[in-house]
């Protein structure tokens, strides 16, 4: 039986079609970035004890380092595709978040950067290096936990003791918990013609591989006041720190206690300005981690915290009006006076109420 005439011409033109299926799905279509392949997120004895020597002799351990992650992208699209970025977000177990302050990841090959290319038909692996940082183990916001009446050794014992107290509870959490919490993993990619997220991890669970790393963290505990700040360390730089506080304030409101006029700046100058050397020396103790604990003492009474980070805000205020005063020389009048005045009466009211509050501290330290 012949063929009918048309035939030849609809082969032909059904494998023209699948010639430019093929020639678009090879040629024209977008890159496919997709994730092969993780290794998951895991603490192990290994890790801990890579860093076991700094973690433990030297201060009280805070850093939670996870196997080294390595991710395995591979792009099935027709064209080459970029990675822009790769974000991992951490939400701690309920009953880790007590312990939990913060999650980093970092990207460990040093000659790999993003945004990175990947071509079609290629695969790229990029390692990460994870850590999870808990809680500073000896900030102790003790407020009116610790009475009005106790003395200054009462006190550093109270918070070296409540400290402890946590520690031992993070040891007993590590050693009932196989999970921390869960991580998911987002990259910002080229999908197609567009640049887009995709969630490429969801819900994945950071397991507990520690066993012998939490006899090593309990090692911690029949040590814990050597760590970081020993009791009579702690004991001498908190009277320290609170007598240098009281002192300047108590400098600055004598400073205060006389309107100032044309002849004080002429004979003082820059002198006249107020102090401010031992708020930054106690600025830098509130966020230094080892130094945080001796911060407590002003947080044990209730709101003082607030009033002197206020009350040192508007002291610095007071002294770049006084350097507009003195900066205009000839051209300063009455009204220039006047305003500096007004403000020096308000800042030596709120200066006083403060001065009395860190006096009643400075008796619980002699």
């Amino acid at each position: 039986m012949d063929l009918p005439a048309t035939l030849p011409l609809a082969l032909s033109s059904i494998a023209i079609a699948v010639s430019i299926i093929t020639f678009w799905l090879a040629e024209f279509r977008g890159p496919n970035i997709t994730l092969q392949y993780s290794t998951g997120f895991k603490t192990s004895d290994d890790t801990f004890k890579k860093n076991q020597d700094l973690q433990i002799k030297t201060y009280t351990p805070r850093w939670l380092e996870l196997d080294t992650v390595i991710f395995l992208f591979t792009n099935l699209g027709g064209k080459a595709g970029s990675i822009v970025d790769l974000k991992l977000d951490f939400v701690p177990n309920t009953s880790f978040f007590s312990f939990y302050k913060r999650f980093s990841a970092r990207l460990l090959a040093e000659e790999i950067h993003l945004p990175l290319t990947i071509g079609k038909g290629n695969c790229q692996t990029l390692s990460y290096s994870v850590e999870i940082e808990t809680t500073d183990w000896k900030e102790i916001a003790l407020l009116k936990a610790l009475g009005p009446n106790l003395k200054i050794n009462d006190i550093v014992a109270k918070a070296l003791e409540l400290s402890k107290e946590n520690f031992q509870r993070f040891c007993d959490f590590l050693e009932h918990s196989k999970e921390l919490g869960k991580v998911r993993c987002t990259i910002t990619l080229t999908k197609g013609r567009v640049v887009k997220d995709e969630v490429v991890l969801e819900g994945d669970p950071v397991s507990n591989g520690y066993d012998e790393g939490i006899s090593l963290l309990r090692n911690c505990l029949s040590a814990w006041e050597n760590l970081s700040d020993t009791k009579v360390e702690l004991r001498d730089k908190l009277v320290r720190d609170v007598d240098d506080l009281k002192r300047e304030l108590y400098d600055n409101l004598s400073a205060l206690e006389n309107s100032m006029n044309e002849s004080d700046i002429s004979q003082r100058g820059a002198a006249l300005k107020l102090k401010v050397d031992a708020w930054n020396r106690l600025q830098n103790i509130r966020t230094d981690p080892v130094g945080k604990i001796r911060w407590f003492l002003i947080k044990s009474d209730e709101g003082l915290e607030e009033d002197i980070v206020k009350l040192y805000n508007n002291i610095m205020k007071y002294n770049s009006w006084y350097d507009e005063l003195l900066s205009l020389g000839d051209l300063r009048t009455t009204e220039s006076f006047d305003r500096i005045n007004t403000e020096r009466e308000k800042l030596s009211s709120d200066m006083k109420k403060v001065w009395d509050r860190i006096s009643r501290l400075h008796k619980l330290c002699t």
